[in-house]
């Protein structure tokens, strides 16, 4: 007797259903991209428990005809393909056919539709893939689906979820990827009675993404829009300043479908390279336009993976990409001073907390008026210890300040006023190191949400966007937005600001970072990043010529055999990074030329190092292997950090910054400038 028989029909859908549907999220998945592909412009997305017990998705698309509603719940139909030849060009979110059926199977589904030009609707309900009831009923346009008890019939399947937060928090992540690539949509996510997320759905892709990251992450982004070789790619990628220390922030898009793609991902990483430090990663979302016949989205049910017909042009259209936007964008990062050194302000006074009734009764008139006075002259408050400002050798100030020596300078930034009614400034005392002070002069951080001033072509700015809040109740449909306004830059490529220009010398500190003063701007500059940035920048244009200089005595420079073959292999390779060099014979070779701005010293050791990362290279040296020479050159030829330098010298590194114009982070990724704003130094003085 053979042993081999065909599964029955309940348990060849059960199978099946758990290939599509593996948790409440593939479930929502499937639903919301039918309501795409129905045309919707509005997608209502509720679950109760995690969407175990509960999960409706309204869309105002199409809607059923009653006679296709039957045939929707059968097992590969679809709409959407006719022939065999339809799927090498998909276009449609949905095509398999598999998503109403797999559902149906596990759980308990409602239907309600109606099409614009029908009187009435249709009701459908099906229980475990049979059959309760089908019958007109009054509905609005478009589709309704409420499935209810996922997973009830199979309770192998229902013991492996997990517990109702995580499981709504993959609900919420598979909506706002779809959110974000289609901002023409009103999404809008209520889970448990409380609303979570909701699009606008103006079309404006900022605005999504500021629904669904925020105000912060929206404020950090550069937008991308760049077509090559008949692909596009749009969408936004992070200012460098804002990368993370994760990848969980990279959205990728293929024909506006969310996709996990390496390619994707290697070339961003690649156009951010020496623009993040090691170990941060930029944040995206882009979306890559490519004819439907040159990727295969029918590699898996969940249709989350694809592939490219030729992975090669994607690759160099999102690095492309991304470089003209770093290029191109404002990527300067501006400084904040989040503590105030101003001490914390008194209490009110007893006459400033009580009703003038309530003081006059208690203390009388005359009593009023005396404790009146003294409480206006206690209103200018002082800093702790502050007296009258004793005279001070300025050499003794400027020994404090260069010998590095734990004195501290602080200043009494209390609002007193002169003769005039102006105020006036106190002049500078020194403190001992554990004075109330320490530690929070000069509390600079990189500001967390830069936001620059000029708007896209579009005109958009975060203020206009109406995002609702995800705290309001559901009742709320539309609820005020209750933050500041906000403005976007969304830079052209005619509309970059210059950072860097009408800016004058005032000094150094630390022998590190150089004092710039611009309108209205305090600009600090790490003297190194910016210099190793401009001489790599001087390495990758290509021109060695152009910064070589013969040597008087040539450096001869002993090899092992591994280094002295690749050098004389590879002798081109050392002249791109701007070193003359021949045969010296006996495994050496002979240095006849060098950059001009690396020191004599450090030429052999810095040839050494070049002929051993070629020994161990292949026989082609790749734009990688170049870019570490080159940021190994740039690296050591650079001014260093607390090397004196003459003030000439630090106006000719601002001299190069304006020449080279792209000056905004060192090859590790580490910023070149912070800009302190007038305002926010004005703020720390009690001014404003």
């Amino acid at each position: 007797m053979g042993i081999i028989h065909v599964l029955d029909k309940s348990i060849a859908e059960l199978i099946a259903a758990g290939e599509v549907v593996e948790r409440p999220s593939s479930a929502i998945k499937e639903l919301v991209e039918n309501a795409i592909d129905a045309g919707a412009t509005a997608i209502t997305i509720e679950i109760q428990k995690g969407g175990m017990s509960f999960m409706r998705v309204t869309d105002n698309g199409c809607g059923f005809y009653p006679e296709d509603v039957k045939n929707a719940f059968l097992r590969h139909a679809t709409s959407k393909v006719q022939k065999a030849e339809d799927l090498d060009a998909i276009s449609t979110m949905g095509f398999r056919g598999e998503a109403l059926a797999s559902i149906a199977a596990v759980s308990r589904v409602e239907l309600l539709s109606r099409r614009e030009d029908a009187v009435e609707g249709v009701r459908y309900v099906i229980d475990a893939s049979e059959e309760v009831s089908c019958e007109p009923a009054g509905c609005p346009v478009g589709t309704t689906l409420v499935i209810r008890d996922l997973f009830y019939n199979t309770p192998a399947r229902l013991k492996f979820l997990k517990k109702d937060s995580s499981e709504a928090n993959a609900v919420t992540g598979i909506v706002e990827k779809i959110a974000l690539v289609y901002p023409h949509i009103s999404f809008r996510l209520i889970r448990d009675g409380e609303e979570k997320l909701h699009t606008p759905g103006d079309g404006q892709q900022l605005s999504a993404i500021y629904a669904v990251f925020g105000r912060d992450f929206a404020a950090g982004l550069l937008p991308v829009d760049y077509t090559m070789n008949g692909i596009s790619v749009k969408g936004f990628v992070s200012k460098p300043h804002k990368a993370r220390a994760n990848r969980s922030m990279q959205n990728f898009y293929v024909n506006h479908r969310y996709v996990k793609s390496r390619t994707c991902a290697v070339a961003l990483e690649e156009g951010f390279k020496h623009a993040v430090m090691v170990g941060r990663f930029p944040a995206c979302v882009l979306d890559v336009c490519i004819p439907a016949q040159s990727v295969d989205v029918n590699v898996h049910p969940a249709k989350i993976e694809v592939r490219f017909e030729n992975e090669k042009p994607i690759f160099d259209l999102v690095y492309f990409a991304v470089k003209n936007a770093l290029r191109t964008g404002d990527v300067t990062v501006e400084g904040k001073i989040e503590k105030s050194v101003a001490p914390v302000r008194q209490k009110d006074s007893v006459k400033e907390r009580m009703s003038a009734q309530e003081f006059q009764r208690i203390f009388g008139e005359k009593t009023a008026e005396s404790i009146g006075k003294k409480a206006g002259e206690s209103s200018s408050f002082k800093a702790a210890g502050a007296q009258k400002p004793e005279k001070k050798d300025s050499s003794f100030l400027s020994s404090a300040l260069e010998d590095g020596s734990s004195k501290w300078i602080s200043f009494d930034v209390s609002p007193s006023h002169s003769e005039n009614g102006n105020p006036a400034q106190e002049k500078g005392k020194v403190y001992s190191p554990n004075h109330w002070t320490k530690g929070r002069l000069l509390d600079v951080e990189v500001e967390d949400d830069l936001l620059p001033q000029r708007l896209s072509k579009g005109n958009t700015s975060l203020d206009e966007i109406p995002a609702v809040s995800p705290k309001e109740s559901v009742s709320n449909s539309v609820p005020e937005e209750k933050e500041e306004a906000v403005s976007l830059e969304q830079q052209t490529i005619d509309s970059v600001a210059e950072p860097y220009e009408n800016l004058r010398y005032i000094g150094e500190i630390f022998h590190t970072y150089i004092l710039f003063e611009g309108e209205n701007r305090l600009v600090l500059v790490d003297k190194h990043a910016a210099h190793e940035r401009i001489l790599y920048n001087r390495l990758k244009q290509g021109k060695p010529e152009q910064f070589m200089q013969n040597l008087l005595s040539p450096v001869s420079v002993l090899l092992s055999k591994e280094e002295y073959s690749a050098a004389l292999e590879h002798l081109n390779i050392l002249w791109e990074c701007g070193f003359e060099a021949e045969d010296f014979g006996g495994g050496s070779i002979l240095v006849r030329s060098a950059p001009m701005w690396l020191e004599s010293a450090h030429i052999e050791q810095t040839v050494s190092e070049i002929c051993g990362y070629l020994s161990q290279g292949k026989q082609d040296v790749s734009p990688e292997h170049l870019d570490w020479l080159y940021h190994n050159i740039s690296c050591r030829a650079a001014v260093k950090g607390g090397d004196r330098s003459t003030p000439e010298e630090l106006k000719e590194i601002l001299r190069l910054m304006q020449e080279d114009g792209t000056v905004f982070h060192c090859p590790h990724g580490r910023p070149v400038a912070v800009f302190l704003t007038k305002k926010e130094i004005e703020k720390q003085f009690g001014r404003i």
